[in-house]
């Protein structure tokens, strides 16, 4: 039987996961946006925000696969064998792509950027590995959104919380990966949004605790 303090416990992961995350994601800069010549540089002007950001978020997604995992150990103790830990797995494998995205921009993008600073010249292949490690960016946010349908079903399933909410975790999931196809990225690309469904479980989960 799933005890008042697990859910609590599992509640606070989640949300804080999201909160930790947003904490770095707030001081984000659309600079760091721009061609990336531009974008170099903004990073060396503010290097110490850049690197604040981030490890904020780095924290953040740890934070978020904690709580899924031990969501997924209280399903599966509630009888609910296969759709929490799919949605564990994907949302771990995306956030584990996107933490590895977060150590190159921490190291080696850095670097480029001093150089950049220095030379007034992007080193040679850096241009390639920014859209490789955007690539990355795009399936931490697409296994996340389809985790969420998984989730959903979980919840759908074990009644765990309301099974309202687990219909509305596939709806989004859904909405979520289509968007981010159709709009390449666009309204569906910031990553906080892929802790978005986890905070909102995480919020019924500690009400319900």
């Amino acid at each position: 039987m799933i005890t008042s303090s697990e859910l609590q416990t599992v509640g606070g992961l989640l949300i804080g996961g999201f909160v930790i995350f947003s904490v770095g994601a707030a001081l984000w800069k659309f600079d760091y946006q721009r061609p990336l010549p531009e974008a170099l540089l903004a990073i060396t002007e503010s290097l110490g925000r850049w690197r604040w950001i981030h490890i904020w978020m780095i924290g953040g997604v740890f934070i978020t696969i904690a709580g899924l995992g031990t969501l997924a150990r209280l399903l599966v103790d509630s009888g609910e064998l296969i759709y929490g830990t799919v949605g564990f797995v994907l949302f771990a494998v995306g956030g584990t792509v996107w933490l590895v995205a977060a150590a190159w921009r921490l190291t080696a993008l850095v670097l480029a950027a001093r150089e950049t600073e220095q030379t007034g010249k992007v080193p040679e292949g850096t241009e390639g590995w920014s859209e490789w490690f955007g690539v990355l960016h795009s399936i931490h946010l697409l296994t996340a959104y389809v985790s969420w349908t998984f989730l959903g079903s979980a919840v759908v399933s074990s009644e765990i919380v309301a099974q309202w909410l687990g219909w509305l975790g596939v709806g989004l999931g859904v909405g979520g990966a289509v968007g981010y196809i159709v709009f390449r990225g666009g309204p569906f690309a910031p990553p906080i949004l892929a802790h978005l469904y986890p905070f909102i479980l995480g919020i019924a989960l500690l009400v319900r605790g």
